[in-house]
């Protein structure tokens, strides 16, 4: 019981992180933007 309410908080944590990263890289789309097309030159 225990080990499965530990991956429960730790799926939601991994949840949350990465849409708050996600809201995070929306909210500067033109410099997104810019970064993916230099990556996608470099590649």
């Amino acid at each position: 019981m225990a080990l499965s309410l530990q991956w429960a908080i730790i799926r939601e944590f991994m949840a949350f992180s990465i849409c708050a990263l996600a809201m995070l890289k929306l909210m500067y789309v033109e410099s997104f933007a810019e970064s993916f097309i230099k990556y996608d030159l470099i590649t």
